[in-house]
């Protein structure tokens, strides 16, 4: 008989994967939230906001000791204030956190919590929640976006991106070896961007923009995101520019690939040490005029920025297998869009901490040793099979087949089975 848990949610992605979840698996099933909004997605949650819990909080029962806790932790915000705004966490942001600190432990204890599930374990409430997770020795899976997208989801009981269980493979020193697969496993057409998925999102943001015009009292502070309309709005609008022009356009031959990320996202802010993508941009094209080439750059679909470039480099479109086919070199930090260019024999340079870097998948330099790094590579240290291999282990081992609504509850059951170690 499966066993059966008292679950805390806490922020979920913009699906019903945590209420599925606490059907299966939950006993008694409580969410702490960081916005009222948020319960759109968790209908068969017991719903308390985290403002209210920390608001039970007094300022005398935040210790030094804490503080310190709560100052070297690694997330999303303390990174943005320290690269972005140039500047250490305030009193008042480390004692709030602190606060919540004690609000979620003292929850996970009351209610005897035996399994948190949170979506992406970088933001500083979530981290805050992991580190209380591993002192109690309670479970925890987190959720992400899948790595080959749109249809699939990570469920890892670690972290995710570089924090993942994937970076134990890291260690490997020999040649990447193929697993065990699932082959049974049964594939869902699912989407995280559905027509549905973006339907119930706007309902979500029609009652987030209502709860902070009421004054923002119940809405966590120092969130990652503002959940600003016109951001979205540009981000759709964006999607269907990008599908009517994804012809490649190239002028120029002898090339490097350079596969940029969102500014502000925790691959750029947190696992490198590069806070703008203007930064990058430069310091890679040094480099590809010491190798005599020029740079490709390939924006991330949703990237509203517009970038300064030298005139050997250009701004491409276009199907990232075929760019990357005709490369001499890739070079991101740790873009999904990895994936697309392990479908080649192209060298892969990741500038961050990465789930790629692995012997005959991709390789982690710095970006100031490029240009050397090229120049010493090794024909061996890119390897069809092992990148095959690599592949393979995501499809039919690590992702979860299923995006936004659609999710297949046998996949999910043997999924989470494992990730508890039933």
């Amino acid at each position: 008989m499966r066993k059966k848990y008292n679950i805390l949610s806490l922020d979920p992605m913009y699906s019903p994967l945590h209420n599925k979840i606490a059907k299966i698996y939950g006993r008694e099933s409580t969410a702490l939230v960081s916005c009222l909004a948020k319960k759109v997605y968790l209908t068969k949650y017991s719903v308390i906001l985290a403002t209210t819990e920390i608001s039970k909080i007094n300022s005398e029962d935040v210790t030094v000791g804490l503080i310190k806790k709560i100052r070297s932790l690694k997330s999303h915000h303390h990174s943005y204030v320290e690269k972005i705004e140039g500047r250490s966490l305030t009193k008042s942001e480390l004692e709030y956190m602190s606060k919540y600190y004690i609000a979620i432990r003292k929850l996970m204890l009351n209610k005897e919590i035996g399994l948190v599930i949170l979506h992406n374990d970088l933001r500083w409430y979530h981290a805050i929640a992991i580190e209380i997770c591993n002192e109690l020795k309670i479970k925890y899976i987190v959720t992400e976006q899948g790595l080959i997208r749109p249809s699939t989801t990570v469920l890892d009981r670690k972290g995710v991106n570089a924090n993942s269980s994937l970076m134990a493979l890291n260690t490997l020193n020999a040649r990447f070896r193929q697993p065990i697969v699932d082959l049974e496993q049964t594939r869902i057409p699912g989407k995280h961007d559905s027509s549905r998925s973006m339907l119930v999102f706007a309902i979500f943001m029609l009652i987030f923009s209502i709860e902070r015009l009421l004054g923002s009292k119940t809405i966590l502070r120092y969130m990652h995101n503002n959940y600003s309309k016109k951001k979205y709005i540009n981000r759709l609008i964006g999607k269907l520019i990008h599908r009517k022009n994804s012809n490649i356009k190239i002028t120029r031959s002898d090339y490097m690939l350079l596969l940029l990320q969102l500014e502000n996202d925790t691959q750029m802010l947190v696992h490198s040490k590069f806070s703008k993508n203007s930064d990058l941009i430069k310091e890679v094209e040094k480099q590809a005029d010491k190798m005599g080439v020029n740079v490709f750059i390939k924006k991330h679909p949703l990237d509203e920025n517009s970038y300064s470039i030298n005139d050997k480099s250009q701004l491409v479109n276009g199907c990232i297998k075929t760019l990357a086919k005709s490369a001499r070199l890739v070079i991101t930090i740790n873009s999904s869009a990895a994936i697309d260019v392990l479908k080649t024999d192209t060298p892969l340079f990741l500038l961050g901490e990465s789930i790629y870097n692995i012997h005959g998948v991709g390789r982690y330099v710095s970006v100031e040793k490029i240009n050397d790094s090229f120049a010493k590579i090794k024909r061996s240290e890119t390897d069809s099979q092992i990148r095959k291999s690599f592949i393979d282990m995501l499809k039919n081992d690590y992702l979860l087949d299923g995006a936004g609504f659609n999710f297949s509850m046998s996949s999910l059951e043997k999924k989470v089975d494992k990730l508890l170690e039933i």
